[in-house]
């Protein structure tokens, strides 16, 4: 069982990894390079420095992550496409389960698609 620091600890990690996406967001409607840049230097101060990163304790000093360039035609916006409605009788889709580094699975619903347009190239 986890202690109260530890589970505060996680609350803290995920209002930070919460807070850095809305700042990306905000940074990317003036600059979406600039918005990048902010996310590769806070995530990696994250993964290097918070009590909740998930590189061991050992490697954090050191860790820098592997990072493509910035490529401008990388960047788009998506909208989800609903996938089949619930109501229609059919038995709802089976879960996808994912295991995670802690003791317990999550399992998931696929509740539509996105379709990415990549490149040509």
């Amino acid at each position: 069982m986890n202690s109260p620091i530890d589970e505060l600890s996680l609350a803290d990690w995920r209002r930070r990894v919460a807070e850095l996406y809305a700042e990306v967001r905000a940074f990317a409607k003036e600059s979406p390079e600039t918005a990048w840049r902010h996310w590769v230097e806070a995530r990696e101060r994250l993964f290097r420095t918070h009590p909740q990163s998930p590189v061991p304790e050992a490697d954090r000093p050191a860790f820098r992550a592997r990072h493509w360039p910035y490529d401008p035609a990388m960047r788009f916006e998506v909208a989800p496409e609903p996938g089949p409605a619930l109501d229609t009788g059919a038995p709802p889709p089976l879960p996808f389960v994912l295991p995670t580094s802690g003791v317990e699975a999550l399992a998931f619903r696929r509740i539509g698609t996105v379709t990415i347009p990549l490149p040509a190239g």
